[in-house]
């Protein structure tokens, strides 16, 4: 089957660019704890990109509610839009380096096969538009639905964007 911009598909999440990868880090909400910040007890698996990476907490009063980060960090988190419940010391929280709507996307360096939750977004990246983020799967089936972006198949940009 032959990709085109209007080929919808699904990609998993994994935390390494290599093959032999394990799933999306989850983590415990530790202090710092805000409807807009969090500060977590361990790394969510890799350095946020502003604005283009997703924090949904999957435990606690804010289960299933996704929102956009705008930091920078590895563990601690800053919110673009407050989430409607201070969190807790305890709840837990999964985090991708993707947002809905038109953002950037890194597959692993071996196949291409999944989407690399471990490398940031903002060099060398797939330009997609991003129709939904599932991160209350159990762990390992974390999913993308996008699709690729027309300006992916223009042979003047080669089709990949590298900054």
């Amino acid at each position: 089957m032959r990709i085109t911009p209007e080929t919808v598909l699904k990609g998993y999440f994994k935390g390494s660019a290599t093959v032999g990868t394990t799933a999306i880090t989850e983590t415990t909400a530790a202090s710092g704890l805000s409807t807009t910040g969090a500060t977590f007890t361990a790394s969510l698996g890799f350095t946020s990109t502003a604005y283009y990476s997703t924090l949904c907490y999957t435990s606690g009063a804010n289960a299933g509610i996704y929102r956009i980060r705008s930091d920078a960090g590895t563990a601690i988190t800053t919110n673009a839009k407050a989430f409607p419940y201070t969190p807790v010391a305890g709840d837990k929280a999964k985090s991708v380096n993707m947002r809905q709507g038109i953002c950037n996307l890194q597959t692993d360096t071996t196949y291409g096969l999944w989407i690399d939750n471990a490398t940031t977004a903002a060099t060398n990246y797939w330009t997609v538009n991003c129709l939904e983020i599932n991160l209350t799967a159990p762990a390992g089936e974390e999913y993308a639905i996008f699709s690729f972006t027309g300006d992916q198949f223009i042979t003047a940009n080669s089709g990949r964007t590298t900054t």
